[in-house]
């Protein structure tokens, strides 16, 4: 079976944390999108995290989904 692969916006906000939990604990292959990577505070382990603001910079969307395909 190949990997399943997620793209996770909104991480660091309430919902987005427990996604990200749930995502990590079944070992799916998790790409985070975030503005401020300090706001995870180690919710990350196994996760890739891209630094970015899609409002701002929508360049950062492009390599959040690099290789999801």
């Amino acid at each position: 079976m190949p990997a399943r692969k997620v793209l996770l916006l909104g991480a660091t906000g309430a919902t987005g944390r427990h996604v990200l939990e749930q995502a990590l604990g079944r070992k799916l292959d998790v790409t985070v999108l975030v503005r401020s990577p300090e706001r995870l505070a180690g919710l990350t382990h196994g996760a890739r995290v891209v630094t970015g603001d899609i409002l701002g910079d929508t360049s950062c969307l492009g390599k959040a989904v690099t290789g999801l395909a």
